[in-house]
């Protein structure tokens, strides 16, 4: 990936145009092809792609390092949020993933109050395994003491899937 200053900023370019016009040159086809020293004299510098941790830090504005000649982006500190908001914010998340799972089963169950049927053992089981889980997961998060923990605490999607498939097959 290339960029160029322009009048009205820095243009990012995935790939250099085939055609190219400048005070300098008139290409017609295949600027793209041509040198890096030809790109570089019209301006044409690489762009270095930042490195950064997506859950605490964000890609800024981007910028020429004429000292190393290289188009950079600035990277920022994201604002965080206190260590209760953080634990507030991933128990939600926990919550939203695991309510799912509670949705399947309380339908059954009702159908199976509806109808006077006796709730089968297994449905009983999975149901105490998804609540000692969520409590376990609770406990977990409310046990951290950072923030930046706190967010990059992994709710086991993977896991909630597959209690759900296998409370598909129950119900």
């Amino acid at each position: 990936m290339k960029a160029k200053q322009e009048i009205s900023g820095i243009k990012v370019y995935s790939i250099l145009p085939s055609k190219y016009k400048s005070e300098n040159l008139n290409i017609a086809g295949g600027f793209h092809k041509l040198s890096t020293a030809i790109h570089e004299a019209e301006g044409f510098f690489e762009v270095e792609e930042p490195v950064f941790d997506y859950d605490i830090e964000e890609r800024g504005e981007i910028y020429f390092d004429s000292r190393n000649r290289i188009f950079k982006y600035l990277i920022t500190t994201k604002i965080l949020p206190t260590l209760e908001e953080a634990k507030i914010r991933k128990i939600a998340e926990l919550r939203n993933a695991v309510r799912k799972l509670y949705s399947s089963v309380q339908w059954y169950l009702e159908m199976l109050r509806a109808n006077d049927e006796a709730i089968p053992v297994a449905a009983k089981t999975k149901i105490r395994q998804i609540k000692t889980s969520y409590d376990s997961l609770k406990a977990q998060i409310n046990a951290l003491t950072e923030v930046v923990s706190v967010i990059k605490f992994q709710i086991p999607y993977d896991a909630i899937a597959t209690v759900q498939e296998n409370l598909d097959e129950i119900v």
